[in-house]
């Protein structure tokens, strides 16, 4: 939970919070324009609006749950098509619709809004972990709820219509980014894109042999070409 925080307000600082970078008044708007990032950051149900104490509450309520062997922390990204920018209040407004669908309505979260792409989108970090029963919630189908609010705040906002789904290629873009952001590991999609650039051949015999020279095989599928590691 405290590496996704710090990425998602875009902090310098170590792993724990009393490291972090973070002037008294970070959520003012004024000090946020400085982040060539962050937007606007939000602490929801953590009886307080500083995100470092928030951060601390929630790293404090995820350790009360000692059994749970899965992840504590649910990462969700509302991504908007270009162009599209909605009003702070708004964002706020559809990130509590999805957290409600999710049934993580009561629970604790921080969200930061990013301006660093084209693509406007919100960054929601969630406490898994039930403030009160200190249960992990795993959500059921999410994927399949996250495409019905989609639908929903779409109509409800006038907002742009976008496909929902696995065929949500910028979405994966995004997810992409965020793990290599996160992890300090370059994706293997990221990997092949720097270097087949790098590929000269003229023919698809040389093309498979410079994927094989790297350590890659490409598969054909169903669907489409896909390629994966060759090591085992």
């Amino acid at each position: 939970m405290a590496r996704l925080a710090r990425y998602i307000m875009d902090l310098d600082g170590g792993i724990s919070p009393r490291d972090w970078k973070l002037t008294s008044d970070y959520v003012i708007d004024d000090n946020i324009q400085n982040s060539a990032k962050v937007a606007s950051v939000r602490v929801t149900n953590c009886h307080t609006d500083d995100p470092v104490m928030a951060t601390e509450f929630i790293l404090k309520t995820q350790d009360q749950n000692k059994r749970s062997k899965t992840d504590k922390t649910y990462h969700l990204v509302l991504s908007f098509p270009t162009g599209e920018t909605p009003e702070r209040e708004t964002l706020y407004a559809i990130e509590d619709k999805f957290c409600d669908a999710l049934g993580y309505g009561t629970h604790q979260r921080i969200s930061a809004i990013h301006k660093d792409t084209a693509n406007l989108h919100v960054h929601i970090a969630i406490n898994k972990i039930n403030p009160e029963s200190f249960l992990n919630h795993e959500p059921f189908f999410d994927k399949r709820t996250l495409m019905k609010v989609c639908q929903k705040v779409e109509q409800e906002y006038n907002l742009v219509n976008t496909p929902h789904g696995n065929d949500n290629i910028e979405n994966t873009k995004s997810q992409i980014k965020d793990f290599e952001y996160r992890t300090g590991i370059e994706s293997l999609s990221t990997y092949v894109g720097r270097i087949t650039k790098e590929f000269n051949y003229t023919d698809w015999s040389e093309f498979h042999r410079s994927f094989a020279d790297h350590g890659l095989v490409i598969k054909k599928t169903r669907k489409w070409l896909g390629y994966r590691s060759g090591r085992s």
